[in-house]
């Protein structure tokens, strides 16, 4: 997580799972879009919400959420929020 008053915060995840193919990304930020998953790797059910609702959050910051993945390779998920949502932390002393 990177984050500047001046620059809003950035915050990266990922994973070495069985990934997402170039021609899903953009299916997957869609409310039950899900990604054509090879039966043999992958073995949970999901319901395609998960990614979906992080978008639909970011994007109600005014942030952008990006996807980076390749089938077999992990996925990477960088999520951008504006200056304009980021505040300087309080500090409690008791």
């Amino acid at each position: 997580m990177h984050g500047h008053l001046n620059a809003g915060l950035e915050i990266k995840i990922a994973d070495n799972g069985v990934g997402i193919a170039a021609d899903d990304l953009e299916r997957v930020k869609q409310t039950y879009g899900q990604a054509g998953y090879d039966a043999a790797v992958w073995v949970e059910e999901s319901t395609g919400l998960g990614l979906p609702l992080i978008n639909m959050l970011i994007e109600l910051h005014g942030g952008t959420m990006k996807l980076t993945s390749a089938k077999g390779k992990g996925i990477q998920i960088i999520l951008r929020f504006p200056k304009t949502r980021v505040v300087a932390p309080t500090v409690i002393v008791d």
